[in-house]
Formats: structure tokens, C-alpha cells, sequence
């Protein structure tokens, strides 16, 4: 037992490491992404076997399980894209990786109910990047180098360690509700400060959509309803007056309005009009799945990592459309009536609870560091189902 606890700090470091140091950016001189999920994680499972913290049945299982599917996924790949079968079993091996562990860090906090250290934890990696964002923009005031941040748009765009700037959505955003509940003005000027120097509209419309969620749930079930709806008929005319916003002689990358009128133009024409590559991916992915009929069972697990269905983006734009090109429009039909219906019944205002609130928003706009920030929700899921028997029950 005293193992264990002294490991405590070291296996949420262990697991926390490669989410918040994915890449170092130095704008048109290049990045370098530091993959060190490679390294941790096979590291993280291998203590965790070791040191006989994990229920032996239940990791058998679990391996067992995984293994089946895996070879099933393998032989769909060989039979009917052999000439991907090395991208396949790449990406399964790695997609798995990130599940397993997920899975036994989720074991380990359980079992020493450490939840709370992991949040804490969680809160200083955070505000260290946070940190790192302004630094970054510090430094490129003074001298104009680019360090840990891109060059986007012909921006400057900091980003700490993490891969872009939308990346920065579900940490800012729960470090912004977190502030705020414990009262802590310093950490909420950081935050409103990186906000500004990320260059991010997701970043910013993640923030504030799951603060307003966030103030939500002191409300009841139908009076949140209520409240959304209200707050949709807002943001519709919020969207109708950008929509109808015009500056003439204006370059698209030079006024943030006509960049985000260009964007909301895509979406309301379905790409025929107005600039979104997000959009573009999706419509992509539709009309790939399409011409292959297989829109309602989906072209395979994480084939959106292996097969060209856009020259846009190498993935999906966010986790409910990776999921729809993978499994199909009836599986992710049922995962939206589920998120629907937790979102309804959240039960407090817990950090399980904001956090999870963060994920479902900044999943459903974003795909930014892909299953480093997707294995975030899966954790938070797990443990909430295990601990509240009001959260994730959708039936």
C-alpha cells in the first residue's frame, strides 16, 4: 500500500507528460512533434503490471478483449484494403495503446482514489503551458522569433507544447471554470490572457460555451433546456449579423470577422460559399463513405487514420465525426442521444462534471492532438460511471 501511494505522483505524471508535451514549434522554421507517448506509456502499463496494483481478471480481460478485436479489425483490413493493412495495424496498435492505458490509469485511480491528486496535477500542467503561451508571445514581442507557436494564417499563434492553439480549448476552458469556482483571480487573468494570444476562435467559443454550460446546472433539467434553447435563438442572430457584416478592401486574413463570416458562410451554404476546412473535411468524409455504401456502418475502426477520404486533412475534424467514418451514421447517432442525455442530467458542478462538460464541447469542434485529448474523456467517463449512479445512464 505504501508502494502504491508514493507511485501516486509518478503515474499521473507518467500519464499526464504526453498530453501537455506533443510538440515543439518554431513558426517557418519547423516543428518537431516529441511522440512521447511512445516512450511513457509502454513505460506507465509495465509499472503498473509490475507493482501489482491492477486487478489481475480484469486486465486479462481487458488485453484478452482488445487482442479478438484487433484481429478482426485486421482481417476487415485485409480483405478489403490489403494495400493498407501496415497503416491499419499502425494505427489499431496505437489506438489501443492509448485505450489500455487510459483504462488501467483509470484502475489505478479507483483503486487508491487519487482522483483528486490527479486533478490536481492536471490544474499545474496547465497553468505551466498556460505560462508557456504567454512567455512565448513575450518573447516574439521583443524579438520576433517564433518559439512554441505556429505561423498560421500568417499569424503569430502560441501554443505551448501542445500541437496548435486549438488544442489549448478543453485545458483553457476548464481552467477557466476552475478559477472562477475556487476563486482564484491571478489564474483566471491567465487564462482571459491566453485566450486573447492564441489566435483561436475554437478556443475562445469552447471556453465560453462550457462556461455558460457550467452555469447551467444549478438549474433544473427543463429549465436547462429551456436555457439552451434560449441561447441557440441568441447565437442564430449573433451568426445572422456576421453573416451580414461587410469591409470592403479588407484582406480575408487581416479582420477576424470576415475570417469567421467566411467560415459560417461554408456552413450555412454546405461549401459552396465562404471559406471552412473543417467543413470541407466532413463533407469530404460523407461523400467518401457515399460512394463506398457504407454510410450507416462506416468504413472501419480509425479508418479515418489510414484512408485519403480528403486532400484537406489527414483525420477527421473532431471525435463524433471520427466515430460516423468508423462505425457509422447509426452508431454515431446513439453516442449524440447519450451525450444529450448527460449533459441533462449532470448531477453537480464537480470537476468530473465541468471536465466532462469541456470534452463534449471541444470533441464535437475539434480534433486537435487527436486520442491524447479523446482518451481524456474516456477516463472521465469511466470513473463518473463508476462513482455516480445518476451519470452515464442513458436508458
Amino acid at each position: 500500500m505504501m508502494i502504491a501511494y508514493r507511485l501516486q505522483p509518478v503515474i499521473i505524471f507518467l500519464y499526464l507528460v504526453p498530453i501537455f508535451f506533443a510538440n515543439v514549434d518554431f513558426g517557418a522554421k519547423g516543428e518537431f512533434f516529441l511522440r512521447s507517448h511512445l516512450i511513457f506509456y509502454p513505460l506507465l502499463i509495465v509499472i503498473l503490471l509490475q507493482k501489482n496494483v491492477l486487478p489481475l481478471k480484469k486486465v486479462t480481460l481487458i488485453i484478452s478483449l482488445l487482442l479478438v478485436i484487433l484481429l478482426i479489425y485486421l482481417g476487415d483490413t485485409f480483405l478489403n484494403r490489403p494495400y493498407y493493412l501496415a497503416s491499419s495495424f499502425a494505427s489499431t496498435l496505437l489506438f489501443f495503446t492509448y485505450v489500455i492505458v487510459t483504462y488501467f490509469f483509470f484502475l489505478f485511480v479507483k483503486k487508491y482514489d487519487c482522483l483528486q491528486q490527479f486533478y490536481d496535477l492536471f490544474y499545474r500542467f496547465i497553468k505551466v503551458s498556460l505560462i508557456l503561451v504567454i512567455a512565448s508571445w513575450g518573447i516574439h514581442f521583443s524579438s520576433g522569433i517564433y518559439v512554441l507557436a505556429d505561423d498560421g494564417y500568417g499569424l503569430f499563434r502560441p501554443h505551448a507544447l501542445l500541437s496548435e492553439p486549438s488544442a489549448l480549448s478543453l485545458f483553457v476552458s476548464w481552467f477557466f471554470i476552475r478559477s472562477i469556482r475556487d476563486k482564484r483571480p491571478v489564474d483566471l487573468l491567465i487564462a482571459l490572457t491566453c485566450m486573447s494570444l492564441s489566435g483561436s476562435l475554437i478556443l475562445i467559443i469552447v471556453t465560453f460555451s462550457t462556461f455558460l454550460f457550467y452555469l447551467s446546472l444549478s438549474l433544473s433539467a427543463s429549465r436547462r433546456l429551456v436555457l439552451y434553447i434560449a441561447i441557440l435563438a441568441i447565437v442564430h442572430f449573433v451568426v445572422q449579423a456576421i453573416l451580414d457584416y461587410s469591409r470592403i478592401g479588407v484582406d480575408y486574413l487581416d479582420d477576424p470577422l470576415i475570417k469567421l463570416k467566411a467560415a459560417l458562410e461554408a456552413i450555412v451554404y454546405l461549401g459552396s460559399e465562404g471559406y471552412n476546412p473543417r467543413l470541407n473535411t466532413v463533407l469530404d468524409l460523407f461523400r467518401f463513405m457515399l460512394e463506398n455504401n457504407r454510410l450507416y456502418l462506416g468504413m472501419g475502426p480509425l479508418s479515418d487514420t489510414y484512408l485519403p477520404f480528403s486532400s484537406i486533412a489527414g483525420s477527421a475534424s473532431s471525435l463524433l465525426f471520427m466515430l460516423i467514418f468508423n462505425f457509422g451514421i447509426l452508431v454515431g447517432s446513439v453516442i449524440i442521444v447519450i451525450l444529450l442525455y448527460n449533459l441533462l442530467k449532470l448531477p453537480d458542478k464537480s470537476d468530473s462534471s465541468v471536465l466532462f462538460i469541456c470534452c463534449v464541447i471541444t470533441t464535437s469542434l475539434n480534433s486537435a492532438q487527436g486520442m491524447l485529448v479523446y482518451q481524456i474523456m474516456l477516463l472521465v467517463m469511466l470513473y463518473a460511471k463508476n462513482k455516480e449512479n445518476t451519470f452515464f445512464r442513458p436508458f
